[in-house]
């Protein structure tokens, strides 16, 4: 679907090379801003929700800079199963299975309500420059990060989320919970995490409540 500047992938592949090169001038030349995003609802699980679309050249230069630091940005981890190539739902399962074949059979099973649509902007963006030494790159996760909603009525600004339709989003949302997995996983038992839904393998009830405590 076309972002807000109305041009769809369909329409932007008719001339892909001048457009290409006309947005590597910009990244080249320091002069790349953003674009609003665009809101779509839809429906997900039997609820409502919005999903901001970013515009094709958006879209592309986001992948680009996933393709230059996502490795370094999220480092394999033994915990997570969600938005990589070699891992799926399937996996989480497997290593649940082996949790629970070596003796961790009781579960602690949540998530994070509304995760993507609460991030904190400010804290995300701290940890992002913490990581990526990289002035040049941290401004433009904060371009995208903070990209405001295009709406009828004019440009309406965002402070807390990452869009939902947006390629970046994803990895971001991985990076966030960093420091959460590591603060969770071997403390009360062993940590599964597929996005934002989480299982925790306990070796009893005292240490499944326990892990409870310290997820929330």
């Amino acid at each position: 679907m076309a972002g807000a500047d109305g041009i769809t992938a369909s329409v932007f592949g008719r001339e892909v090379g001048p457009r290409l090169t006309a947005l590597a001038t910009l990244l080249w030349e320091g002069r790349y801003r953003a674009q609003p995003l665009r809101p779509v609802r839809m429906m997900r699980g039997g609820k409502p929700r919005t999903r901001g679309l970013p515009t094709v050249c958006d879209g592309i230069v986001q992948r680009a800079f996933l393709n230059t630091y996502g490795t370094r940005l999220n480092p394999t981890n033994p915990v997570r199963f969600s938005y990589r190539p070699e891992r799926s739902w399937l996996n989480a399962l497997e290593q649940v299975q082996r949790y629970r074949d070596g003796g961790l059979r009781w579960v602690l099973r949540t998530d994070i309500a509304d995760f993507f649509a609460d991030i904190d902007h400010g804290r995300l963006l701290e940890r992002f420059a913490a990581r990526i030494d990289d002035a040049d790159a941290a401004g433009l996760v904060r371009e995208w990060t903070c990209a405001p909603w295009l709406m009828p009525e004019g440009v309406l600004e965002r402070r807390r989320g990452l869009p939902e339709g947006a390629p970046i989003s994803p990895a971001l949302a991985e990076f966030f919970l960093a420091d959460f997995e590591r603060q969770i996983d071997g403390r009360s038992g062993r940590l599964v995490r597929y996005a934002d839904d989480l299982t925790v393998l306990c070796a009893g009830p005292d240490e499944a409540l326990a892990a409870l405590r310290d997820a929330e």
